[in-house]
């Protein structure tokens, strides 16, 4: 906003908040941003992002160099302004460390110093905020308001009669993206040749490694501030690739043709209403209950239903094994340029009278890496299966699963005995 002051033009910087309505409502519209590197001279935008940043406990460690949140300042704010109004601002390389895994193997992770930290925590105000709009309704990972919870919520809610669960992983998601395919896809809606050499210096920056500097061809910093929207960013077109292809390849039909032994059973349980005799019409009642209405094996009826969190993928499929198998297949084959192939591993048959229920938990997220939830034959049905989703949507949203789980439990219920085992 140009205001003046004695006979001078002033510039008033507007609020954090309308810099990011602005960029939420463009991309909702789908408008290209032309002018994006210029809101990093904005001190607001900063101020937001020491907010989100100075009580984690990251913030005091150091990366390359002894700098941390301590001694911050609204002059460190300004020199860093100046140093990228003037495109002299250059990302430090990250120290790297190694971290364990339940596995076993180490995982690597990187420390960047903390004006790093904090001028990538601005950057990804900035991109959450115009590319949220536009994500896939289905991803579920790194995205405000979201997380495991929800996705636990939308398997449970509306997978109904889901016979074949696919699971998928991105083999090293991190590590793997390919720079310019990144760039690339931001350069297809950000016009903005600064910001874009931004980025690419954020991405080769490299890293230091028993101090001595290594570069990273490929894949983003583990441990970085900007890497989860930057992979949201790059998995989208995996998104739209099962949305636009393999979805409305995989469904067919409206409602399934009527089963043959439910309508037996049903014209059954009429005939006993009609001759009076109640005893019987109560027990073929109980008998419609544990029955399917329509044929499972409709051949004509097909649905395939999809969700993602982080690098974690899950399908889910409606129809014989031969065709789930194609549908597996098909992620196979056509994996995403520049990545990794994307494999759909294990595909599993789900019934829910008298077989096991893979129950998938969103990977990464809060809650547990794969469940197994029992549904035994003649006790337990659809309403247990449901019930033990919602036990499993309010632990995750409460805080009661642990964060960053990757525990995997299979237990399965004893129809005889009438007890839960695991294994």
């Amino acid at each position: 906003m140009i205001g003046h002051h004695k006979d001078r033009e002033v510039c008033v910087m507007q609020s954090a908040e309308t810099v990011l309505g602005v960029l939420r409502e463009r991309g909702r519209r789908g408008l290209p941003c032309d002018e994006l590197y210029r809101q990093l001279f904005n001190p607001q935008l900063y101020l937001l992002a020491y907010g989100r940043l100075y009580s984690n406990k990251g913030a005091m460690t150091p990366g390359v160099t002894a700098e941390t949140v301590d001694g911050m300042s609204l002059g460190k704010i300004d020199r860093i302004i100046d140093a990228l109004r003037h495109e002299r601002y250059r990302f430090s390389p990250a120290k790297r460390i190694y971290i364990p895994k339940k596995s076993g193997k180490l995982r690597p992770l990187g420390l960047p110093p903390w004006s790093d930290k904090l001028v990538g925590e601005v950057v990804r105000l900035l991109l959450e905020a115009y590319y949220e709009p536009t994500f896939s309704d289905r991803s579920h990972g790194f995205r405000p308001g979201r997380g495991c919870h929800t996705a636990l919520r939308e398997v449970a809610n509306t997978w109904t009669g889901t016979t074949w669960f696919i699971e998928g992983d991105v083999s090293d998601c991190f590590g793997s993206f390919d720079h310019q395919i990144m760039l690339d896809t931001l350069a297809e809606r950000i016009h903005d040749n600064r910001f874009l050499r931004l980025m690419r210096n954020m991405l080769t920056a490299g890293y230091l490694e028993d101090w001595v500097w290594n570069a990273t061809l490929s894949g983003v910093p583990q441990g970085g501030v900007v890497s989860p929207v930057l992979s949201n960013i790059y998995l989208h077109r995996l998104d739209e690739f099962v949305e636009t292809v393999l979805i409305p390849e995989y469904t067919r039909g409206r409602i399934r043709k009527q089963d043959t032994g439910y309508a037996r059973v049903r014209a059954a349980r009429d005939r006993a209403h009609r001759r009076g005799d109640r005893a019987q019409a109560r027990k073929l009642r109980q008998q419609l209950r544990g029955m399917p209405s329509g044929d499972p094996r409709d051949p004509g009826f097909r649905r395939l239903h999809y969700a993602r969190y982080a690098d974690d993928t899950l399908l889910g499929f409606v129809g014989p094994n031969l065709d789930s198998s194609e549908v597996a297949a098909a992620g196979r084959r056509r994996g995403l340029p520049g990545l990794s192939p994307v494999v759909w591993w294990g595909c599993r048959r789900v019934s829910l009278r008298g077989r096991r229920v893979p129950w998938f938990g969103g990977g990464a997220g809060s809650a547990p890496s794969g469940w197994w939830w029992p549904v035994g034959a003649g006790q337990v049905g659809a309403g247990s299966w449901r019930r033990r989703c919602q036990q499993l949507v309010n632990a995750s949203a409460h805080g009661q699963l642990s964060l960053m789980a990757r525990v995997r439990c299979r237990a399965w219920w004893d129809s005889r005995a009438g007890r839960c085992h695991s294994r």
